[in-house]
C-alpha cells in the first residue's frame, strides 16, 4: 500500500513526542477510521464547560516542548 497525493506526511516531531512510550509498549496504537466513529466514546457535557478543543490548544501552546 502506498500514501496517497492527499494524505499528510507525519511530522517528525510528533514520531518523536511518543517514540519512547510506544517502543517501551507503554502505549499501544491502532489506526482508526471514520468507519470506528460507532466504538469511540462521546461524553455530554453541561452548557458551561469549556471547549475541550480550547483547552487542548492552550495545552500545546503552553507546553515549552
Amino acid at each position: 500500500m502506498t500514501r496517497g497525493e492527499d494524505t499528510p506526511a507525519l511530522d517528525p516531531a510528533l514520531i518523536a513526542r511518543y517514540a519512547h512510550l510506544v517502543a517501551r509498549g507503554q502505549i499501544l496504537l491502532k489506526a482508526a477510521t471514520t468507519a470506528d466513529l460507532h466504538q469511540m466514546p462521546t461524553y455530554e457535557l453541561p452548557d458551561d464547560a469549556p471547549d475541550p478543543l480550547e483547552v487542548l490548544l492552550a495545552e500545546r501552546e503552553a507546553d515549552d516542548r
